[in-house]
């Protein structure tokens, strides 16, 4: 566990001298970093809708598509796979921030 030390006391300096010696009437207080622990909603939905878009450009380039027209297919699939695989990262990131409390 990480602490940081902090010297409480006077405005003025809080050594003296230089020494590392506390002024008189100071407290030593021991603050411990908090750490983050919701799921950042961007980074799901954002992976979410990158896996969404991969998953188009396969379907729709891929071989078997049949298709005399493979861009407008693929338009029409980035758009759905892309929003659907962002609607899906934002659920996980709900459910595992559900997990957390």
């Amino acid at each position: 566990m990480i602490t940081a030390r902090w010297w409480r006391g006077p405005r003025r300096s809080c050594t003296s001298r230089g020494l590392g010696v506390p002024l008189p009437g100071a407290r030593r207080l021991d603050v411990v970093p908090r750490t983050r622990r919701n799921p950042r909603y961007a980074a799901f939905l954002g992976t979410g809708a990158v896996v969404g878009l991969v998953a188009a450009i396969v379907l729709a380039l891929g071989p078997g598509s049949g298709v005399d027209d493979p861009r407008r297919l693929l338009a029409y699939l980035c758009a759905l796979l892309a929003g659907l695989g962002a609607l899906l990262g934002g659920a996980i990131a709900v459910i595992l921030e559900g997990r957390k409390r």
